[in-house]
């Protein structure tokens, strides 16, 4: 035998363990698409896991509770049980409980000039106490528009949150469809639309 004849011979069992190996690693390699396509899938699911887990929550609660305070004092406020308001009002009372001992003491016994005095106090006490009610209405406004603003603000950031989400979770189920096909057109030799 011959190099030519020995060289065929060995170009053609070449051919035979070529064409061997060729068929043992096209399942071989598609076996390893399959299994890095689900291993990738697998890692995805745990870092959303883990990311979910860092998402504020939809409200601050710092904020609610700084909105619930606004409330009770607007509230306060236009109940007139401020502090401000209160000490207004004990003041005014004692000041027509003074009064209205000054009158019994000076009318010198006369009914007449007795609920005169107590009927002109009595208006000037509930005008006092009006006025003081009045003055609060500003700032029990400011208090209520203060309130509905952080209200705003809160289902403003739970929205942004919620659509922030929505847009992240398209985003990932896109990236995973594409490497899904990738790896499964991969594995089994055809083209899959991304």
């Amino acid at each position: 035998m011959g190099i030519l004849a020995g060289l065929a011979a060995f170009t053609k069992g070449a051919s035979v363990v070529k064409d061997a190996f060729s068929v043992i690693s096209k399942p071989l390699s598609a076996g390893l698409g399959l299994g890095i396509g689900f291993k990738q899938r697998r890692q995805a699911g745990m870092l959303r896991k883990q990311a979910e887990r860092f998402l504020p929550g939809p409200e601050d609660p710092e904020v609610r509770n700084f909105q619930n305070l606004i409330k009770r004092k607007a509230r306060a406020m236009e109940t007139g049980t401020d502090p401000i308001t209160a000490t207004g009002k004990k003041l005014i009372a004692k000041s027509q409980a003074t009064t209205q001992g000054n009158i019994v003491r000076s009318a010198g016994g006369d009914p007449r000039r007795v609920l005169e005095g107590l009927k002109v106090t009595g208006k000037q006490t509930s005008d006092a106490i009006s006025k003081l009610t009045a003055s609060t209405f500003p700032a029990s406004q400011y208090y209520t528009t203060a309130a509905s603003n952080i209200l705003g603000k809160i289902s403003s950031r739970k929205f942004d949150l919620k659509m922030s989400q929505r847009a992240q979770a398209l985003r990932e189920s896109a990236e995973k469809k594409s490497a899904s096909n990738a790896n499964i057109s991969g594995a089994l030799g055809i083209g899959l639309p991304a």
